[in-house]
């Protein structure tokens, strides 16, 4: 294409083949074709905003300063703000490429191309535009001096935060103003003796607000607190807000926050908090229940249920209830059944918080009604409340299908066990006669958290039971009150025709026997369930066990076949913490395995262990067919940083052909350039 062919097509009627002809000339015009930018800048103007824009990228793609300087009294033209607008994205996009022209324009006599200037700077964001912003500052125009107070926000820094603060006790208030909410955005602490006599000025209250939550010291959260009683509801959602925020940065004891709140006016406080709880915006909402979090209102009971179901503000609204206490449990039980489930798991967990004996009742009588996880809160809510009244009603709900629940019900009465272990262990003794198999084993589970060596017997009884869901977590319970003690039992469950059976049987013996069980974890370690094979390497690992290694040596590979992958992987990873002698001949054997999986993982050991033969190990798996295992090989030459892999790395570089390893393996050849030179 050529520059008059370009020319032609951006005068056609159809915008398609004015579009299409600019994206012809990235590939078809040198950015240095004479004529070509002033061509580009006429495009600016054009009728479509994605000529416009396609427009303003090649002129930005041809990096002329001529061009920067064209685009920029595009900018003065009042009679096409599409063509003003379009040269402003573009300089925007150029970035620090843009900023000499935009300087060079800086302080004409058109205030339109200046305020252009000015917002272009801002957007870029350059340090080298401040100085002059600053000295904008000082121009006659209002609107330049808070254009430019915006501009020095966005760029940030100290100098645009002390030329700012410098400009708060000025008279010009749309720059003070404007400084402010520079201020804010920057996220500036600003001296609160340099904000107070602004507060006063009702213009200024909303940024000064949020200027003091970075502000130290209790007087500032008084002063916060005094701006509740403002007469508009948007100044009062944002010192609600601010309460919050400075709350939660300051880490304030809500004792202390209490006091503080406790002397001012109620009448204003309830009206500015009923105000923020209805607002849509989750910022104000939470400033709002922080509040309540601090202060006692029980006459805001309904908001904040209302409040609580948004499950994003669930922990605060409880908060709020639990600061209300006993004086709202009446309310709360009457209304809980009737709240929707996130706020019911609310009021139902401040029911049990707050310890009101009265909440026994319609929580037991929950565990029958609603959903499953409806019953589960409540479940919880009941193993807080610690009455013995809710331990039969639990019990029952022993072994239900819903795990959700089940795994509630147990954890309840393991924490009703605390203060009432008689009825819950006589509970225990009575389920345990069921022919349901799921409570029978969630009796186990139960017994294994609460129960004690006494209770051994109980569960001795289940381990030959007909169903593996009861032996699985009979074991687990044996294992966890016997300790080495059970290592017997333990041993045998490692026949178990279940692999979770063998499973559990292997966590109790690494986790509750220790060194004593390992001999029954090599047997283990030779399992044909991959999952208790793991389970056993990892725990000879974790044991110390340096008289395994030849064993996990074999668990990487037998020299006949390969193992499933869990299994090379607990291997190596075993070898590697013991730091083996085995651990070289360990890895030669990973980096052969079919499992891509396993390779990596031995290419990570070995850049990082730098075994015997590691370089000639990664430079072989550099060569690997699967290109995620060629580019962990690069990266671990790199690790590995042995300079006589420096040729051989060159050599793999020139071959490869895939982007990503061939990056990583420049990657590897420079740190290796680096560690010879």
């Amino acid at each position: 294409m050529t520059l008059d062919e370009l020319r032609e097509a951006l005068a056609d009627e159809e915008e398609e083949v004015r579009y299409r002809a600019l994206r012809l000339s990235q590939s078809g015009l040198e950015a240095d074709t004479p004529g070509l930018s002033a061509l580009l800048v006429e495009a600016l103007a054009d009728p479509a905003w994605r000529v416009r824009k396609l427009a303003g990228q090649r002129l930005v793609e041809l990096e002329d300063e001529d061009a920067f300087d064209a685009m920029v009294r595009v900018m003065a033209d009042e009679d096409d703000a599409a063509a003003r607008n379009a040269a402003a994205d573009a300089l925007v996009l150029a970035a620090g490429a843009a900023v000499p022209a935009l300087l060079r324009a800086f302080g004409g006599d058109d205030a339109d191309q200046a305020k252009f200037v000015i917002d272009v700077l801002g957007d870029i964001g350059d340090p080298r535009a401040v100085p002059r912003l600053v000295e904008a500052l000082a121009l006659e125009d209002p609107n330049l001096r808070a254009a430019s107070a915006e501009a020095l926000g966005k760029i940030g820094g100290r100098d645009s935060a002390d030329a700012l603060i410098g400009l708060l006790d000025g008279d010009d208030l749309l720059l003070t103003v404007s400084a402010l909410e520079s201020l804010v955005r920057m996220r500036m602490a600003v001296p609160f003796s340099v904000l107070t006599p602004l507060a006063e000025r009702r213009l200024l209250r909303r940024p000064v607000l949020r200027l003091l939550t970075r502000c130290e010291g209790e007087q500032v959260l008084e002063t916060i607190v005094e701006a509740f009683s403002d007469s508009s509801r948007g100044t009062r959602e944002v010192a609600v807000t601010a309460f919050g925020e400075w709350r939660r940065r300051h880490d304030l004891d809500r004792v202390i926050a209490a006091e503080l709140l406790a002397r001012s006016d109620e009448t204003a406080l309830v009206s500015a908090v009923d105000d923020a709880l209805g607002s849509s915006d989750l910022a104000v909402q939470n400033g709002a229940l922080e509040v309540l979090a601090s202060r006692a209102l029980p006459q805001m009971l309904d908001e904040v249920l209302e409040t609580a179901a948004d499950e994003r503000l669930e922990e605060l609204a409880l908060e709020a209830l639990l600061r209300m206490g006993p004086a709202v449990s009446a309310e709360l039980l009457a209304c809980a059944p009737d709240l929707p489930p996130a706020a019911r798991r609310v009021a139902y967990g401040a029911l049990s918080r707050i310890g009101d004996e009265r909440a026994v009742a319609p929580l037991v009588a929950a565990l029958d009604e609603g959903d499953d996880s409806m019953r589960a809160e409540a479940a919880r809510a009941l193993g807080e409340l610690g009455d013995a009244r809710a331990v039969g009603p639990l019990s029952r709900l022993l072994g239900r299908a819903n795990r959700e629940l089940a795994r509630a019900v147990v954890e309840a009465l393991a924490q009703l066990a605390r203060s009432e272990r008689e009825p819950v262990l006589e509970a225990c003794r009575e389920r345990l006669g069921s022919e349901e198999p799921l409570r029978i084993a969630d009796v186990c589970r139960l017994l294994g958290e609460v129960g004690t060596l006494a209770e051994l017997p109980l569960l001795e009884v289940t381990l030959p039971h007909p169903d593996a869901r009861v032996r699985q977590a009979a074991i687990s319970a044996v294992g966890h009150l016997a300790g080495a003690d059970a290592l017997d039992a333990l041993r045998r469950a490692l026949a178990d025709e279940s692999a979770e059976v063998r499973s559990a049987a292997t966590r109790a013996l690494v986790e509750e026997v220790g060194h004593e069980a390992v001999e029954a974890l090599r047997v283990a370690a030779g399992d044909d369930d991959a999952q208790v094979a793991s389970l056993a390497i990892q725990g000879l690992g974790q044991l110390r066990d340096l008289e395994s290694a030849e064993l996990l040596l074999e668990r990487v590979a037998d020299g006949r076949s390969a193992h499933a992958p869990a299994v090379a992987l607990a291997a190596l990873e075993a070898l590697d913490r013991l730091d083996a002698p085995l651990l070289g001949a360990a890895l030669l054997r990973g980096a052969a395995h079919p499992e891509a999986e396993v390779v990596k993982e031995a290419i990570a050991i070995a850049s990082r262990s730098g075994t015997p033969g590691a370089t000639e190990m990664l430079l072989e798996a550099a060569r690997h067919e699967a290109w995620d295992v060629r580019r962990a090989a690069a990266l671990g030459l790199a690790e590995l940083g042995d300079a006589d892999a420096l040729g051989p790395v060159q050599e793999l570089l020139a071959a490869e052909r895939d982007e990503m390893v061939a990056a990583a393996l420049e990657s590897a050849l420079r740190s290796l350039e680096a560690r010879k030179a």
